[in-house]
């Protein structure tokens, strides 16, 4: 078996992050694999594990035959048995299973906004879809969305959840000042200004604290809105930007607390980091987060778009740092369980042999 994974590019992202995750548990279990990031590279390349046979083809435009004709010669080269695309990459997937129908072709959907899948029907790949063996989906909407949708018989269509890949050092207590984290690229799906009104209720309490922005600026325009409410709620001090950092197990394992604060969401892979690192976690109750904090036990969901609810919640963690490092550890074993890469694994070997989940 040898299995190829087409991923637009590998910056900073949650569809990134799970391609990398991916390929470096085949490499763990010996499964051939190729990785490709069609559209360019990104500082997320680093953490690939170097038995992955990686190629960057840094195409222009979903048009760009030259570069389309450097993915054909190298899959003829190096015939992979199954071919998965991640999100967009679904176009020259579709291609490519024309060309080669023996391929098996698995489509990745990444849906970020899945609580608002009315307003974005992308119609578009109704048509693509006709060619893929199987659609896998990373929470129930997007899962009841497609197999409503009847373009694939209901028995191709998967739910299998994000997986992520942490190396955890140990946690012991919150330093001064607290070390708050928020893995999110700056788009307003995100929603760093429901964040930075939180940050700012916890300042004028006079609370000690400083935040580490990691992500990649997709929207412009937002990322400028986020400086200047920055400036505007007097925070500038207590905020630093990292950008698409690719040292993601260092950050966790240095930070005290994680932070989520979108307004829609599929199964984020920042949120199951957070709790492999065992991080005390807030996060707004969007998607499938609440199936990673199912409980009190677990951590803190708050409304999306209520600063107050996210500024009580990290004030009360704060003031309760043994409760929140307990609900942390807590997490650190349910996420493991039940969205560790073993289990990804296990339901990953049952698609590829048409049996059934349990």
């Amino acid at each position: 078996m040898k299995i190829m994974q087409l991923v637009d590019s590998l910056n900073y992202g949650g569809t990134e992050r799970m391609s990398i995750n991916m390929a470096n548990l085949f490499s763990e279990k010996s499964i051939q694999n190729i990785l490709v990031s069609t559209r360019r590279s990104g500082p997320m390349v680093e953490n690939l594990n170097k038995s992955t046979n990686y190629l960057s083809l840094k195409k222009k435009n979903g048009l760009d035959v030259w570069t389309f004709f450097k993915l054909y010669s190298f899959v003829k080269k190096h015939k992979p048995d199954v071919v998965h695309a991640h999100s967009t990459s679904i176009y020259w997937g579709t291609l490519l299973k024309i060309l080669f129908p023996k391929l098996k072709l698995i489509w990745h959907d990444h849906f970020g906004l899945s609580d608002q899948l009315e307003q974005y029907p992308r119609k578009e790949l109704n048509f693509f879809l006709k060619f893929v063996d199987a659609i896998l989906v990373v929470n129930e909407k997007l899962e009841m969305w497609w197999k409503a949708k009847k373009i694939l018989s209901s028995d191709r269509i998967f739910l299998i959840s994000n997986f992520p890949y942490v190396e955890f050092k140990g946690r012991e207590g919150m330093g001064t000042p607290v070390k708050l984290l928020h893995l999110a690229n700056f788009r307003r799906q995100k929603d760093h200004l429901n964040l930075l009104e939180a940050l700012k209720i916890i300042h004028l309490r006079a609370i000690d604290f400083n935040i580490s922005l990691v992500g990649e600026i997709v929207e412009e325009d937002c990322f400028k809105e986020i400086k200047s409410r920055i400036t505007e709620y007097g925070l500038t001090e207590k905020i630093t930007f990292l950008g698409p950092s690719i040292e993601v197990d260092k950050l966790l394992n240095e930070s005290d607390i994680g932070i989520l604060s979108s307004v829609s969401e599929g199964l984020p892979v920042a949120l199951l980091e957070y709790g492999l690192a065992a991080l005390p976690t807030i996060c707004t109750n969007v998607g499938d987060c609440g199936k990673v904090l199912p409980s009190e036990k677990y951590g803190w969901l708050v409304p999306a778009q209520s600063p107050i609810a996210m500024a009580n919640a990290l004030t009360y963690v704060m003031s309760n740092q043994n409760q929140a490092l307990e609900r942390g550890k807590n997490l650190r074993g349910f996420v493991l369980k039940n969205f560790g890469p073993d289990r990804f694994h296990q339901l990953y070997q049952q698609i590829l042999s048409d049996r059934p989940q349990p």
